[in-house]
């Protein structure tokens, strides 16, 4: 058994990104620009944590997903390993992989479809490694960080709710989009989590009309999240734990790019958690803001 401290768990995908930076009206067909890129939530934030952890090797990170067995999925998988994440248990099924595509425009999303279907078919066989040896069993569970994405089915949150493969585990959670958030209190209230989500996903969760990330975070953290951390676009994101409830006011920029920002904030904040524990919540959601801030100036 290997002593990874971080596995993602979620969907993989190829993600098509459309882009113009003119406004978009429906039926509008605009110039600009499409950039193909591994993505999938679970990728996304493996990605990130992987470029936080460069200086400390022996902090690798696994990824847990389920993809084909076509030559795009084997591109797929290929390229996510040259960006230092381990592929090894990962598991192929017959068939091509699951994609994402986004539409973009004047720093707004307009709308996007995620394809789920490698990911579902799996369901919970892509924790089998956290129980048959490879990475874990139930004499020895994990007990590092396991980060899933809301991508995953009702019926893998359960498992993950149910089983004591997950006992020793600090389970964190990725919203993923309002649709999808909308099965994951549940998960909140048996497992202790972090939840990172933004206001509109905190509401669509509790079916509630919070006016402000304050107040997002305030009430998920009642309702049993070891911490909630609660973004809301320019205005201001919010963290909740033990510690006490803490804001900050993101910085002005101009925000060019949209899809993936949450889940560089996501592995920010958390490696920042992880390794300067000692910091006041307030400045690991600033390390967070600025980190995303830092991503978004490099890709232009």
């Amino acid at each position: 058994m290997k002593g990874h401290k971080f596995i993602c768990a979620g969907l993989t995908t190829w993600d098509y990104i459309a882009r113009s930076e003119l406004e978009m009206g429906i039926g509008d067909d605009l110039p600009g620009q499409i950039d193909i890129k591994p993505g999938g939530v679970a990728v996304n934030i493996a990605i990130a944590i992987t470029k936080q952890l460069n200086p400390k090797p022996n902090e690798g990170i696994v990824l847990l997903s389920a993809t084909g067995d076509d030559k795009n999925s084997v591109s797929l998988l290929d390229e996510i390993r040259k960006l230092g994440v381990n592929c090894d248990y990962l598991r192929k099924q017959p068939g091509t992989c699951d994609s994402y595509v986004a539409i973009e425009s004047g720093g707004i999303l307009h709308g996007a479809i995620a394809e789920n279907h490698q990911l579902d078919k799996a369901g919970t066989e892509i924790f089998t490694p956290l129980s048959n040896g490879q990475l874990a069993n139930l004499e020895k569970p994990f007990t590092g960080t396991l980060i899933i994405d809301g991508n995953l089915s009702v019926k893998t949150l359960q498992y993950i709710s149910e089983s004591k493969v997950f006992d020793k585990a600090h389970i964190v959670v990725a919203a993923a989009s309002p649709i999808k958030a909308k099965k994951l209190l549940r998960i909140l209230k048996v497992r202790q989590c972090s939840i990172y989500l933004n206001l509109k996903e905190a509401n669509t969760m509790t079916k509630n009309e919070f006016l402000n990330s304050s107040e997002a975070a305030n009430f998920l953290f009642n309702e049993g999240a070891m911490r909630a951390i609660v973004t809301n676009g320019e205005y201001y994101a919010s963290s909740r734990c033990e510690k006490g409830l803490y804001t900050i006011v993101p910085s002005k920029i101009e925000l060019r790019i949209n899809t993936g920002a949450g889940d560089i904030f996501l592995a920010s904040h958390l490696m920042s958690t992880f390794f300067n524990a000692d910091l006041c919540p307030q400045k690991h959601l600033a390390f967070a803001e600025k980190t995303v801030r830092s991503e978004i100036a490099q890709s232009f």
